[in-house]
Formats: structure tokens, C-alpha cells, sequence
């Protein structure tokens, strides 16, 4: 099980900043990229390590998608490989990993308090975290 670095309330400031302007590209910064890149800066393990190389396009990532049963079960799966249980959204705390469906389908961000924060078209988009309907305890 991985555990959150120290200074994480910061590292995470930091984070939420440097991607603020980086628009969504399928390849490098997609909603679960965007998720799974905050919590390597936090535990230092990336749970999309060996989904990467698939995905290069939106039609690569549906199909990884779909052959994996969607993106909250490879997030519940992923999450459960390393022992950071699921949540009501409602409980989720900042740096945890939260599911909200977007008018595009379902997205994986991150919390940050009130809001949560997504990999948006411009860059990061945020929406209330009482929107989101799924939540992980990270680290």
C-alpha cells in the first residue's frame, strides 16, 4: 500500500497550478490520466502504468474502456490493488480520488474540497464535489 507523501497539501496546490492551462488530450491528459498523475505525485505509484501505451485516441480509450468494464471498474480495481477503499462522495477529502458524470460520460478527478477538480477541453475544470457520484480514499 502506498501512503501520501509528506507536504501532500501543497504538492497538491502545486499540482492543481501546473495544470491549469494544459488542455484534455486523449494520450497524455485525460480525466483518468489527470487522476492517476495526481496520485503518483502523491504516493508516488501511477495505477495507469500499464494502461498508457493503449491509449493514443478516443477510439483506443474506448476501447480500453470497454474491455476493462468501464472506468469506474478499473478505478474501483485499481484502488482495491492497493488497499484504498471506495467512499460515499459526500466523505471524500481533499486528494482523493472522486467520479462525476460529465455531459461526456463518467470522469475521474480529483478533490480538493468543495471542489473537485477534472482535465477540461481548456484545462482544468472544476464542479462541487457533492456533484460527483463515486469517491476513493487515497493513500
Amino acid at each position: 500500500m502506498s501512503t501520501r507523501c509528506e507536504n501532500w497539501p501543497l504538492v497538491l496546490a502545486r499540482f492543481i497550478e501546473q495544470h491549469r492551462d494544459t488542455p484534455f488530450d486523449w494520450q497524455h491528459n485525460n480525466c483518468a490520466f489527470f487522476a492517476c498523475d495526481w496520485i503518483a505525485h502523491l504516493t508516488g505509484h501511477d495505477p495507469a502504468a500499464s494502461l498508457r501505451p493503449g491509449i493514443t485516441s478516443a477510439l483506443s480509450a474506448a476501447r480500453v474502456l470497454a474491455a476493462h468494464g468501464g472506468i469506474e471498474a478499473i478505478a474501483d480495481a485499481a484502488c482495491a490493488a492497493q488497499g484504498w477503499p471506495s467512499c460515499e462522495n459526500t466523505f471524500a477529502r481533499r486528494g482523493d480520488v472522486v467520479l462525476y458524470d460529465s455531459d461526456t460520460g463518467p470522469a475521474l478527478g480529483v478533490c480538493i474540497g468543495l471542489l473537485s477538480a477534472f482535465a477540461g477541453a481548456d484545462g482544468v475544470t472544476f464542479v462541487n464535489t457533492i456533484s460527483t457520484r463515486a469517491a476513493w480514499r487515497i493513500a
